[in-house]
């Protein structure tokens, strides 16, 4: 690397000291303009809609509801305990090939 003498003084140019104080100044430039934008920046504000509020509160009620009828299941069970729950085989057979049926139009 070469110095350079300017005039009598002897000053030194050093490229890279000039270019780190030029990068120290526009960085704390840059700063400076980055929180003015921030604290000047409009603030986010989310308003639901009446749909919005029903689907929450939907999902709040679904949330709360049981996946089993524990009263029906109770009731089924006794009735098998009798002896006097009575098997429809007929409709069991029609939800079983409706349930093939539905399953077969997806694929």
């Amino acid at each position: 690397m070469s110095n350079s003498i300017d005039g009598i003084r002897g000053v030194h140019n050093n490229p890279t000291a000039e270019s780190q104080n030029q990068s120290k100044t526009l960085g704390s430039k840059v700063d400076s303009e980055a929180q003015a934008r921030v604290s000047s920046a409009p603030t986010d504000s989310v308003v639901l809609t009446d749909v919005a509020a029903q689907v929450q509160k939907a999902e709040k009620v679904l949330a709360e509801t049981p996946e089993v009828d524990e009263a029906k299941v109770k009731q089924i069970k006794a009735a098998i305990a009798e002896g006097s729950y009575q098997v429809n085989a007929k409709q069991v057979a029609e939800k079983l090939l409706n349930l093939e049926a539905g399953l077969s139009e997806k694929t």
